[in-house]
């Protein structure tokens, strides 16, 4: 019995070898695959379908980000390294999800996009134009349900520690709009205006005291700067308010007619494109060289034939203004004086009441860059790519789904 002994540990002794081995050989290490590519273009897209945001390189349809359902805002950081999709604000949850592009703008040099974490927030918003407000690297998260406004170091977003970040108290629950111009020494000031108080608080971004507040704006809706950024001007329901940055001191614009401003775009030498919700036939270009902006509508008819505004954009460089209008036409305008270029037919008509709430977005939307704008179509889940000098369709993007917000990361403007 004594050999049948030492048989079965020397099978047991074996066995553990084996054992041993095999574990060895299924964690012993792979070689690293390089993932990183060269793209000159990432285009995010979200799908108020699925919540999804979509990654398209150089025209190609890449991975699919999950996110919360019904997303209402998409945004890019300024270095393009972070984005964030805010939920629709129609279920008791809101939810501000931050994405890592894995874009480097400086370099081209493209990794895979995931998302980095999501908040729980009360109304969360901010975003104008596909960005949100930015001091010193810092992005600004409002939350309009609290009455404040969070600033995040997007560096700690991507990682299990702590992220940087510091909340600033606004004047209470209320809708904004943010504008980050600079005092008389170059130092960033966050002008804040209130929608329901009518009003525009100006703060000092790094501690958050309030410096300023500059009331006689009832129902306050967008801002912008002039082209010295040391004067912030704000869209009322009757002019345009304009406030020094420096010494605080203000003036008020009337409309020259019933069409009111209400989000701006920036063309070039000082020129500003207001626009408000509506099926509007008219946009108004405002100079803002002058202490006093002046306003011109500019009539966005063709031959006699109505167009009406459903979203507007400019060029990178603020060149050419691109219209896209009820009717279907994309109109390719004149950056500075508005006069018509060309215009191009992307669409069917949209009803002349087409909108969208708070609980998704719904709208098509603008994005340039490169000599070109995209352009998405909810409707029919496609995206579609028009030279700007040409006035041509170059390309056409099956998305699926229902593609609204864009965002633009490139090494190119």
């Amino acid at each position: 019995m004594v050999w049948i002994k030492r048989w079965l540990a020397g099978v047991v002794a074996g066995s553990s070898v084996l054992m041993v081995g095999a574990a060895v050989s299924a964690h012993e290490n792979s070689p690293r695959v390089p993932e990183v590519k060269q793209v000159k273009e990432r285009l995010l897209i979200s799908d108020s379908e699925s919540g999804d945001v979509v990654v398209v390189d150089d025209g190609a349809v890449g991975e699919r980000l999950s996110t919360p359902p019904a997303p209402l805002s998409l945004a890019r950081s300024d270095d393009g390294r972070t984005a964030v999709a805010m939920r629709g604000r129609n279920t008791d949850r809101d939810h501000a999800t931050f994405i890592d592009t894995g874009y480097d703008e400086k370099t081209g040099k493209a990794r895979r996009a995931f998302v980095a974490r999501t908040w729980i927030a009360q109304s969360p918003g901010g975003v104008t134009n596909g960005r949100m407000p930015e001091v010193a690297g810092r992005i600004g998260i409002s939350e309009e349900g609290a009455g404040s406004i969070t600033f995040v170091d997007p560096a700690g977003l991507s990682g299990l520690g702590d992220t940087d970040a510091t909340t600033l108290r606004l004047a209470g629950p209320d809708h904004y709009a943010f504008v980050v111009g600079r005092d008389g020494p170059g130092e960033p000031v966050l002008a804040v205006g209130h929608l329901r108080r009518g009003g525009v608080a100006l703060l000092d971004p790094t501690i958050g005291r309030q410096t300023a507040w500059v009331g006689g704006c009832p129902v306050l809706h967008g801002g912008t700067t002039d082209l010295t950024g040391r004067r912030a001007i704000f869209g009322c329901a009757d002019g345009l308010l304009s406030v020094d940055l420096v010494d605080h001191t203000n003036t008020k614009t009337p409309y020259p007619s019933q069409v009111r401003a209400a989000n701006f775009h920036a063309g070039p030498e000082g020129i500003r494109w207001g626009t408000t919700e509506g099926a509007q036939s008219s946009i108004q270009r405002i100079a803002t060289t002058d202490r006093q902006p002046t306003i011109e509508p500019v009539d966005l008819a063709v031959n006699g034939e109505r167009r009406t505004q459903l979203r507007t954009t400019v060029a990178t460089d603020g060149s050419q203004l691109i219209v896209l209008t009820h009717q279907g036409w994309l109109q390719i305008r004149d950056g500075r004086t508005g006069a018509l270029s060309r215009e191009v037919r992307v669409d069917r008509p949209y009803p002349l009441d087409y909108h969208e709430h708070t609980e998704k977005a719904e709208m098509p939307d603008l994005a340039t860059g490169g000599g070109v704008v995209h352009v998405s179509l909810p409707r029919s889940g496609r995206l579609l790519t028009v030279d700007l000098d040409s006035g041509k369709v170059v390309r056409r993007l099956d998305l699926g789904g229902m593609p609204t917000r864009i965002i633009r990361l490139s090494t190119t403007p």
